[in-house]
């Protein structure tokens, strides 16, 4: 059985997905980097392949579906090589970057949690609740 609207909520999901790959990597003049792992990597694992291989500053990595409402979304993990202070500036610097992007986005505001990513939103209806709120 095929919805209605199904071709206009893939193209919202290719437009934010699109939208979420380039904010995060805007990030990168910052010293954000992206970490592109398997779905299988936690947060330790990541913490111990960035220390061998050197890197400071922050990043960012995908779990698709651990924590997300929707098959659809994205939920964001992060990390700061210097610690608790760095990885709550990279978060802070993360949301902002998706919300400027125009993307609904869910932080409980604690660094075990994962920012989710709501992608079936439009871009636009984002930007008119602000402009309404405003």
């Amino acid at each position: 059985m095929r919805l209605t609207n199904e071709p206009m909520a893939k193209a919202i999901i290719k437009t934010n997905r699109s939208l979420l790959y380039k904010s995060l990597g805007s990030l990168r003049k910052e010293g954000i980097k992206r970490i592109w792992n398997g779905e299988h990597s936690c947060k330790n694992q990541i913490r111990e392949a960035v220390r061998r291989k050197g890197c400071a500053g922050g990043w960012t990595f995908f779990f698709d579906y651990d924590g997300v409402m929707r098959p659809t979304d994205k939920a964001v993990q992060f990390a700061g090589s210097n610690g608790v202070r760095q990885e709550r500036e990279v978060a802070t610097r993360i949301l902002e970057a998706l919300r400027s992007a125009g993307l609904t986005v869910h932080w409980q505001g604690s660094l075990k949690k994962k920012i989710l990513v709501d992608m079936s939103r439009p871009v636009w209806e984002a930007k008119v609740i602000k402009l309404k709120t405003a």
